[in-house]
């Protein structure tokens, strides 16, 4: 307030009913760029070996699945949230049974590598079970809507709002999570993996497995399931699976695809790709065709 007294100017400083300096610095680098909902595919199937230039999350509402990542298998079920690596391989498929719904959003930026390591998600440590908490999926669910309803030029702005929301809501809710260990694998068990992801085009055998991890067939069955969950040679067949979907993407035959993937017989190929995906490599190519992550 300027007022005067005597012919000068005194200037009456007024404080603030209430103040505070804010810092918002290491959160304000997000940006979303692509977000969506998967509800009740009994036979969905996803893998990805490119490299991925965002992060992506995904959580879990209802039903089952099963999350393959750093050589470890990992069951998917409600309230579940996961981070999709950039570029190791992994594959996650939902149960024929129950099969799960989630949200899947991906997020760009250094503020969000910042969140991610505030509530110690990682690629090592890609997944939380147990964050419970309906304001997770409310905010899912507003994100959509903004998208679905067409919006206007200042729809982006909300878009961050809700946004921020959704990994605050994410935020207060992990630290009662439950964490994943990372597993250390026996030497034999890398020495077999390893084997598999360099030779999964030729006739690897147990046998083979067996002698390259200098262990017995037995004793290696045993300890390569407990440390991920799956037996060796179906750790192969997902591996070649896994790749047939990739060359998928290409302008390749069933019959090319097969062989190189390491299947010396195609209906072998057929009946394998459908037990492992739960559906035919055509059918996962047009699956590919309308939506990839």
């Amino acid at each position: 307030m300027l007022w005067l007294t005597e012919g000068k100017a005194v200037i009456d400083v007024i404080d603030d009913k209430w103040k505070t300096d804010v810092e918002t610095f290491d959160v304000s680098n997000i940006f979303v760029t692509k977000i969506g909902h998967m509800a009740d595919q009994p036979h969905q199937f996803f893998t990805n070996w490119f490299v991925r230039h965002d992060y992506c999350i995904q959580f879990v509402v209802k039903g089952k699945g099963e999350y393959f990542v750093n050589n470890q298998l990992y069951e998917l079920k409600k309230n579940t949230l996961f981070l999709l690596p950039k570029d190791k391989y992994h594959y996650y498929k939902s149960d024929e049974n129950d099969p799960y719904e989630y949200y899947w959003i991906h997020f760009k930026g250094l503020g969000f590598e910042n969140f991610l390591k505030s509530i110690n998600l990682s690629e090592e440590f890609p997944i939380l079970f147990d964050v419970y908490n309906p304001n997770i999926e409310k905010c899912f669910k507003d994100l959509i809507k903004i998208f679905q309803s067409g919006g206007n030029e200042y729809s982006n702005l909300l878009v961050m709002s809700k946004s921020y929301a959704l990994l605050y809501e994410i935020a207060t809710t992990v630290k009662d999570a439950k964490q994943t260990s990372l597993k250390t694998f026996n030497p034999s068990v890398n020495l077999a993996i390893d084997y598999i992801k360099e030779h999964f085009k030729e006739n690897v055998t147990l046998d083979v497995l067996a002698e390259v991890a200098h262990v017995n067939k037995c004793y290696l069955v045993d300890i390569f399931k407990r440390s991920t969950g799956v037996s060796p040679i179906k750790y192969l067949i997902q591996y070649r699976i896994s790749h047939a979907c990739q060359l998928l993407k290409k302008n390749m035959t069933v019959t090319e695809i097969c062989f190189e993937s390491g299947f010396n017989e195609l209906t072998n190929f057929l009946v394998r790709f459908k037990q492992f995906t739960g559906t035919t490599p055509s059918k996962y190519r047009k699956f590919l065709n309308y939506a990839t992550r």
